[in-house]
């Protein structure tokens, strides 16, 4: 017979994964392929496909190294099997079609977007899970109140909400996380076998997931040492045995193609080493960004909090947890400016398990402060939900951009760009450049040397003259002073979209953040005067 106590903290739970699922539901659809574009602006997506395409289950070649995408081990390829193993389950039930020539899917944008779909339950799932067991965490430690408010933090996270919605390894590799430290804080407190097996499971796995998981081996010495006196390595050795076995399944072309193993880490080095540029001061400061924009100013708050409290604290699960965030500090510090909410991610759940079990302290102490602490989450979700929601269900700004586009180049002409299209443009302008039966008669001219590290140059707009120049937020940043070198080419602004992260009016003018993939405006060049209208969208129609 369940105890009412313990039913009543499942109801609670269940709540709250009912709300978690309603907030990561409302960005499902947003991006998805359509007749503007073949891929989701998000461009990280479509890599997980590519891989895919890449495979040959029927030779049971699993490796998804290929010409188009030779870095593809840059990652683990756990969640790839798993993505993979769903997609084929849909198609044998004939709900999406699997084929492999990519341009099928360039023609027919409604079944490319059954496969994103697919995926993005997938990482919503994952992200439910993520909530669950960090309320297991938490109830663990100290009993369902910590546990649901640990939850409650979790669901209610930004980060974890966008990331939830997107086909990436992010959120599984979070789940898998924290998983793996829930099995190595029961290794910590009683140490029974099965704790060890099932620790070394799920660090296997979440390395195979993210390789960013790979500090999780230097926790398993940190559980076993906690545990206290008689301590044997029976069960770390099984422990060790268990993560490489998983570790294995889960990513096995890192030893049958370790030269694409190699050559994976390094593309992905080239990339996390940005941070060698900085200063401490401004490494620190991209930090604290990344934490704002991830979790909002109640919950890092809270964080901060209860990364402190365990420091005092000082219980076997709150050191094990505040060892596992700071061990992940200097590897944030050192990626610099591609230290995105996205790549801080394995360390937020455990952060918030921090924040649930020094809320639950603070709520055993005053009561209506610890209420205070989590009617405070609320409150920012909520103000994030009326935020995002409009943004994640409306039209994209691009996808604005490429009718407006589409209408305006009926008859052809000609399109000056900076940079080769890509999620940052209209979709229309990206297929048109790969499919020379988009917009007939429309030529593409390319005025900085499709790099980012080169303006526009005057040279060339004032020779090629092209009838319109299209510009994007997202390209300017990497290129400053581009939009007034085009108007000191003698053109000027006659049609641009823009999007704010706004709730009521309250925070115009903020961009929106990095984590939804949405430039704030994109603007187009041409000759004659603006055109007006509302709402921040200039419309002739």
């Amino acid at each position: 017979m369940i105890r009412p106590r313990v039913a009543g903290a499942h109801l609670w739970l269940a709540a709250i994964l009912l709300a978690a699922a309603a907030l990561r539901a409302a960005m499902l659809g947003w991006g998805l392929p359509n007749a503007f574009h073949t891929a989701t602006y998000n461009c990280d997506e479509s890599t997980a496909l590519t891989a895919l395409a890449g495979m040959d289950p029927a030779a049971l070649d699993f490796n998804p190294v290929s010409e188009r995408f030779p870095n593809a081990l840059a990652e683990g390829t756990f969640n790839l099997y798993v993505y993979g193993a769903v997609l084929k389950s849909l198609s044998l039930a004939g709900l999406v079609n699997l084929v492999p020539d990519s341009d099928h899917y360039a023609d027919k944008p409604r079944e490319a977007a059954r496969l994103y779909l697919a995926g993005r339950l997938l990482s919503l799932l994952y992200g439910l899970l993520t909530v669950w067991a960090v309320y297991l965490l938490g109830a663990a430690a100290a009993g369902s109140r910590a546990g649901l408010l640990a939850a409650l933090f979790t669901a209610l996270m930004p980060a974890h909400i966008v990331y939830s919605s997107y086909v990436i390894q992010n959120v599984p590799g979070a789940f898998w996380i924290t998983l793996a430290l829930f099995f190595l804080s029961r290794v910590a407190g009683r140490g029974e076998t099965r704790d060890y097996v099932l620790a070394g499971v799920c660090s296997g796995l979440a390395a195979a997931t993210r390789f960013s998981a790979a500090p999780l081996a230097l926790m398993l010495p940190l559980a076993h040492f906690l545990r206290g006196p008689g301590r044997g390595w029976k069960g770390p050795a099984l422990a060790v045995g268990a993560a490489l076995a998983a570790y294995a399944a889960g990513a096995p072309y890192t030893f049958l193609d370790f030269p694409s193993f190699l050559y994976g880490m390094k593309a992905l080095s080239s990339v996390v080493a940005t941070g060698a540029a900085f200063t401490l001061a401004e490494k620190l400061r991209l930090f604290a960004s990344a934490h704002y924009e991830a979790l909002g100013p109640a919950l890092l708050a809270l964080g901060a909090a209860g990364a402190v409290a365990a420091g005092l604290r000082r219980d076997r699960t709150s050191l094990l947890l505040l060892a596992w965030v700071l061990l992940l500090v200097p590897f944030y510090l050192k990626a610099g400016t591609v230290m995105t909410p996205g790549r801080i991610l394995p360390s937020l759940p455990p952060l918030m398990a921090l924040a649930g079990l020094a809320a639950d302290r603070l709520w055993a102490w005053r009561p209506a402060a610890g209420r205070l602490a989590a009617a405070l989450a609320g409150a920012q979700a909520l103000v994030f939900a009326a935020a995002f929601i409009p943004l994640a269900a409306g039209t994209d700004i691009r996808d604005e951009a490429s009718a407006w586009l589409q209408e305006r180049l009926a008859a052809g002409g000609t399109v000056g760009l900076i940079r080769e299209p890509s999620w940052f443009s209209p979709g229309i302008l990206d297929k048109a450049y790969r499919r020379a039966s988009v917009l007939p008669g429309t030529r593409l001219l390319y005025l900085g040397g499709g790099e980012f590290s080169s303006l526009p140059s005057l040279d060339a707009l004032r020779r090629l003259r092209p009838d319109l120049v299209v510009l994007s937020s997202s390209e300017e940043r990497f290129l400053p002073g581009a939009g007034e070198a085009i108007l000191a080419s003698g053109y000027s602004e006659i049609k641009s979209f823009e999007r704010e992260f706004s709730v009521l009016g309250f925070g115009a003018g903020r961009p929106v953040p990095d984590m939804f993939y949405i430039p704030r405006r994109i603007t187009v060049y041409g000759p004659g005067r603006a055109e007006e209208g509302p709402n921040h969208v200039r419309n002739t129609r």
